[in-house]
């Protein structure tokens, strides 16, 4: 299976990076994927409940590069929708809301998509993510 994710470059119109295959048990690890300066690694989502209608997938990219990147969007075979979003605390209460412009990641360094900040939101699960499961995420 394949992992891909979407990004957006200064230096180029868009570069499509082929990543690994997505597990659902924390910190079950995709295969590490480097494109260019691009390393896609610790790629997994949680299990979900039967009746729940929305997911998450998380991630780390690296950017070993001297531009950065932007990852724009992803799309998932088990979500009728996906999204870029980040949780936060607001108030004493976490609040989660779509990303605008999409994820930087910076020259240099890296973007840690993790429970409780950024992540690729699985919307309108069309069946529940099992444990055992995988699934490409593009």
């Amino acid at each position: 299976m394949l992992v891909q994710s979407r990004f957006k470059s200064r230096r180029t119109a868009a570069i499509l990076v082929a990543g690994g295959l997505l597990m659902f048990a924390p910190p079950a690890n995709a295969e590490h994927v480097k494109h260019g300066a691009l390393e896609i690694q610790n790629v997994w989502a949680r299990a979900t409940t039967a009746k729940a209608r929305n997911g998450a997938a998380y991630l780390t990219i690296r950017n070993t590069g001297a531009n950065a990147d932007t990852l724009v969007g992803a799309q998932a075979a088990p979500a009728a929708m996906t999204g870029l979003h980040e949780s936060r605390m607001d108030g004493g209460i976490m609040r989660m809301r779509p990303v605008k412009g999409g994820i930087q990641v910076p020259a240099g360094g890296e973007q840690m998509l993790k429970p409780g900040g950024y992540h690729v939101m699985l919307m309108g699960l069309k069946h529940p993510l099992k444990a055992v499961d995988s699934f490409p995420l593009h």
